[in-house]
């Protein structure tokens, strides 16, 4: 253990295995006459465990740390106790390789950020004490996942070291809640962008506390009309949906919009209830397991005439074993896996482990007036046509089942997916190059069974997510080696034209594989 002493505070660092972390914490707490951190490494060693951390990693435990959220939150709340003098936090750094306590900035440096697993935030509060985790999935032992991330950057040493990631925090079971915790994830992921910003729990507070009828009463949590609300105070243009189980059609929208969503890329806000609608708890979905080697449950087969409608199925629902999503849970470390129907199985509360999802909340930019439903409407309305381009085209192909998938991008991810392609014919990559798009576009893909093992896409539909009629929304459209294009969207060209691929490449652009 490395001890520093200056007039005003003790400085530590130490390193060590995983598995001596109990004991490094518990030193700590001695060393500084602290309940709160002594509470923490009793609780440590579970944490880990449950949580699958791999067991042949190793930390660096350091004392004091300045956490952001946590000094927020203590000069908001926690500072008018009679008794709650500590304001700094213990950091916990994780990394692949042992680190040596004689050469710490060499080690440091050598592979930082392949090395580097990322941190943990140990808070000196009376109830919980963990707190904001910011950690690589390659830290858990976990099946392959595609998720939305960010790079985020940490100082060791004075070494400057990024890590790919997706926050979360536990709540203090205190001043802020799940709702608040999950509010707090999301807006540091889009704090990447220049339009958003990162929320503190103060300030979150604030927000809140103006639609609020009565004084706010800490770690009540939020309503999901709340969470809407601060979304839009955030900058979202957001977009509620709730379940209604008396309809079926209704329930099948509910599904595929959560589906389309998190394939853009687009982190949902989920509120899960137990099936007697007594408990409620919020969790963010941030992706799906790898779907790459799933066995298939459909094969190819000739057009259906007598019941058109099966020619079409939606993505999530060609495979033998339900989708698996990811979820961001405030109550346990990153990437908790679950499916739709039962997205907390992780608990070990019965009652949380055949939770639903009773509702969600989309943080959409504003740019996007058409949300999911609108868009599969509009498709279907494209499919009925007697003048819609695709609609001829399929017409005319005869194999099926047609796999449909929906996806928010932008024009400019999508053009260089496909402009990057050197596979791609250089007449369909000079179209794409030149298309006048919007910067979000909607993106329909359609394959067949072969495409699917081979990665391919065998039609494209690119909708306007503004424009509220077919003439005006539809932009682009390629099926089996043809393609039409809108006429205002290229200059004086409007009929089919052929193409050499009759297959492109699998669009999917928006999640990264761990």
């Amino acid at each position: 253990m490395e001890i520093q002493n200056t007039s005003t505070y003790l400085t530590l660092r130490t390193l060590g295995k995983l598995s001596q972390l109990p004991t490094i914490i518990r030193d700590y707490s001695e060393q500084l006459s602290n309940k709160e951190f002594k509470l923490a490494s009793a609780k440590i060693l579970k944490f880990v465990e449950s949580n699958k951390f791999k067991k042949d990693i190793f930390c660096l435990v350091e004392y004091p740390y300045v956490d952001a959220q946590y000094r927020d939150s203590y000069y908001f709340y926690h500072s008018s106790k009679n008794h709650h003098n500590e304001k700094e936090c213990i950091r916990v750094s994780f990394f692949k390789d042992e680190l040596k306590s004689d050469k710490l900035f060499e080690s440091v440096i050598k592979n930082d950020d392949n090395n580097f697993l990322g941190v943990l935030i140990i808070r000196p509060t009376k109830i919980r004490q963990f707190g904001r985790m910011v950690l690589s999935p390659s830290a858990f032992e976990l099946p392959r996942i595609d998720i939305i991330s960010r790079k985020f950057n940490f100082s060791i040493k004075g070494i400057s070291i990024n890590i790919e990631a997706f926050q979360n925090s536990g709540q203090d079971g205190e001043f802020y809640s799940c709702a608040e915790t999950s509010l707090m994830s999301l807006s540091s992921y889009y704090s990447k962008y220049d339009n958003f910003n990162n929320q503190l729990p103060s300030n979150i507070n604030k927000l809140v506390d103006k639609v609020r009828v009565e004084r706010i009463t800490s770690g009540v949590g939020l309503k999901q009309h709340e969470i809407s609300y601060a979304l839009k105070q955030f900058g979202f243009g957001t977009k509620m949906y709730l379940r209604n189980n008396s309809e079926e059609n209704t329930q099948t929208q509910f599904r595929n919009a959560f589906n389309d969503y998190i394939q853009s890329g687009i982190p949902v806000l989920a509120t899960v209830s137990t099936p007697d609608n007594k408990q409620h708890h919020s969790i963010l979905c941030i992706g799906t397991d790898s779907e790459a080697e799933k066995e298939l449950k459909i094969s190819s087969r000739q057009k259906n005439f007598t019941d058109q409608g099966s020619d079409f199925i939606s993505e999530e629902n060609i495979y033998v074993s339900e989708r698996q999503f990811v979820f961001i849970d405030d109550n346990f470390a990153p990437y908790r896996i679950g499916t739709f129907s039962k997205p907390t199985p992780y608990y070990n509360n019965e009652a949380m482990q055949n939770s639903s999802i009773s509702g969600f909340v989309v943080p959409l930019v504003n740019r996007i007036r058409m949300d999911s439903v609108r868009v599969r409407k509009l498709f279907e309305t494209i499919l009925q046509s007697e003048y819609s381009f695709i609609a001829r085209k399929i017409k005319q192909h005869n194999d099926f089942p047609l796999v449909t998938s929906f996806q928010i991008t932008t024009s400019k991810s999508f053009k260089n997916f496909y402009c990057r392609d050197t596979n791609l014919e250089q007449k369909l990559r000079n179209t794409i190059e030149v298309l006048h798009l919007p910067k979000f576009i909607w993106l329909i893909q359609l394959r067949n069974v072969n495409n699917i093992v081979h990665n391919e896409t065998v039609g494209l539909v690119i909708v306007d997510p503004v424009s509220p009629t077919l003439s005006d929304s539809v932009l682009f459209q390629y099926f089996n080696g043809i393609l039409q294009v809108n006429k205002y969207n290229i200059s004086g060209y409007n009929q089919d034209k052929q193409v050499k691929d009759k297959f492109i490449k699998h669009y999917s652009n928006n999640l990264k594989t761990f």
